[in-house]
């Protein structure tokens, strides 16, 4: 089964850069066989995993008919570090501050409107691995229903 259509991906991302104004008049992904071709793909891959962490955390579509794209609505929150909470949706319980910001931080260097300015995955990943505790430890000392869960087990 396919995790992401990128093929739809590039369709949003080339509406929302051409909405943005990033690409005049040049098609935002050219023929398969440019090298520019191959730095628009990685950089939309880039941008598209920025909008996937986007969805996660706020439980929005990356494009809605009424509301627009994620994007634009999240960057205002994005930032403005104090206003990170904004971005998560009510159905999330137990998201830890640390962790949000660390990923409104990645988020934000994923969807830079300079996609020169976009990191690599490996930069993302490593930004995630380090900035995000997800050691067993880590999970069990923010949340006290994993610890009654521990109890139960034991």
């Amino acid at each position: 089964q396919q995790l992401v259509d990128f093929e739809c991906w590039k369709m949003l991302f080339s509406r929302h850069e051409k909405a943005l104004g990033h690409f005049n008049s040049k098609a935002s992904f050219p023929s398969r066989d440019s090298s520019e071709d191959k730095y628009m793909d990685i950089q939309g891959n880039t941008f598209a995993f920025g909008v996937i962490l986007l969805e996660i955390i706020s439980g929005r579509l990356p494009y809605c008919k009424d509301k627009g794209y994620l994007v634009d609505w999240a960057i205002k929150y994005l930032q403005q570090p104090e206003e990170i909470g904004k971005l998560v949706d009510p159905e999330l319980t137990n998201v830890r501050t640390e962790d949000l910001a660390v990923i409104c931080s990645v988020v934000s260097r994923c969807v830079d409107p300079d996609p020169s300015k976009r990191p690599s995955m490996q930069i993302i990943a490593g930004a995630l691995e380090t900035g995000i505790d997800l050691s067993a430890a880590g999970i069990l000392k923010e949340s006290s229903l994993a610890w009654a869960e521990l109890a139960l087990s034991l």
